[in-house]
């Protein structure tokens, strides 16, 4: 069930999946000698609680790109201390390693965090990944692929002007794309450019599932679907 705030509803494996956090992004701008602002309130815990309260998952996985870097910071060490202290509790936390994870492993043993690192995970028909690397042997037709890594979202407008980027979700018979839950993705419109990983590129997709408010809306997908997404 794909949820409205961007992330998905696995009743069957009573888990919940979200895709693409980049906890510490702006942090790690500045870093790098971008002068983003730190003070904008980063809701993303506070998402998370709140989904965990309505469904009460036995496990919560992310889907990789945890972090926007796995440095040294001591924000980023408060943000990722901040999320495990308020959800462990609950639930189990589970991060499916991606490209912006590295060395996500060493911060996680020398912080201490109650977090279980894989790269893939398999829960009945789906298969679990970031989407940055392909699979050993190949696709089983048998495999749902359920993947983050593009940040799928379209333009909508109000027919006289005005537009918007929505983040949705991008399904097919055989792989289904999340939104980036982080505030900070504005991400990659539909059908605009190519996939950014081979996972994705190797399906195709009939459906687009916009998030808008606290409502998931279907949206008419030929013209969307027209190019570089199959």
């Amino acid at each position: 069930m794909a949820d409205a705030s961007g992330a998905l509803w696995l009743p069957q494996s009573n888990c919940l999946v979200v895709a693409d956090l980049h906890l510490g992004y702006a942090w790690v701008q500045r870093q790098r000698g971008l002068m983003l602002p730190v003070g904008t309130p980063d809701t993303t815990v506070e998402r998370l609680v709140a989904l965990q309260s309505t469904y009460c998952p036995e496990a919560i996985v992310f889907l990789g790109d945890l972090v926007h870097a796995a440095s040294g910071l001591e924000p980023l060490r408060e943000h990722l201390s901040e999320l495990t202290d308020v959800l462990a509790p609950k639930s189990r936390l589970i991060c499916l390693l991606g490209n912006h994870d590295r060395n996500l492993a060493r911060r996680v043993a020398e912080w201490s965090l109650p977090l279980e690192l894989a790269a893939r995970l398999r829960l009945g028909p789906f298969c679990l990944a970031h989407g940055d690397v392909l699979p050993e042997g190949g696709f089983s037709p048998d495999t749902i692929w359920v993947i983050g890594h593009e940040h799928p979202c379209i333009v909508m407008g109000d027919g006289t002007g005005n537009a918007l980027r929505v983040r949705c979700f991008l399904a097919g018979a055989t792989c289904l794309v999340l939104p980036a839950f982080s505030p900070w993705a504005s991400g990659c419109v539909v059908g605009q450019r190519p996939f950014l990983g081979p996972v994705a590129a190797a399906h195709s997709y009939d459906r687009v599932v916009a998030c808008l408010g606290h409502r998931v809306l279907s949206v008419p997908t030929a013209r969307l679907l027209g190019g570089g997404v199959g």
